[in-house]
């Protein structure tokens, strides 16, 4: 499936997209990585972007999308996981751009495009998380209307991390 999202980026499903690209993605934008977990795997990314899931979740309630721009190169990563925690909420597991397509108003892009698929499949609310020590995520978040309901510890690959969870009501 591809969505255009302007006259200068789309966004398609990843299933069949070579998973070389994407472990090669992860590693030229590492930084999330590191700042997340201490350290940045490729591989194991690109790998646990297809199968992370939160308890009770099957494959098929999961969406992984590549963004790229007009030229086919893949500028950043989304994947969203349906009726979690509830019905009619999804979360957004992971939104990643590439550090050199931050800060250029892509990221909002991609989140109206998102906002449209989940709206046609009944979703009434969005969720998230986001480290308490990503300090520029949770104010791109804010701006988008997100707000923070609560605060959690949450272990990613050994690291012990506080976690903002934010919502969206999209009704």
């Amino acid at each position: 499936m591809r969505r255009e999202i302007n006259e200068d980026y789309y966004i398609q499903t990843l299933e069949d997209y070579p998973i070389q690209e994407i472990e090669q993605f992860f590693a030229e934008n590492a930084d999330y990585s590191i700042l997340s977990s201490g350290a940045s795997e490729p591989k194991r990314e690109a790998r646990e972007l297809f199968s992370t899931l939160p308890e009770g979740k099957t494959l098929e309630d999961k969406f992984v999308f590549g963004i790229f721009e007009r030229a086919g190169k893949l500028i950043g990563l989304i994947d969203l996981v349906k009726n979690y925690p509830e019905q009619d909420t999804w979360i957004i597991g992971l939104m990643l751009l590439s550090t050199q397509n931050r800060r250029q108003n892509i990221g909002k892009l991609i989140h109206v495009a998102g906002v449209k698929f989940v709206k046609k499949s009944g979703c009434k609310k969005l969720r998230l998380g986001v480290l308490e020590q990503n300090i520029g995520g949770l104010c791109f978040w804010q701006s988008l209307g997100y707000k923070k309901c609560t605060q959690k510890e949450m272990e990613i690959h050994g690291k012990i991390s506080l976690v903002w969870v934010l919502e969206m009501d999209l009704d």
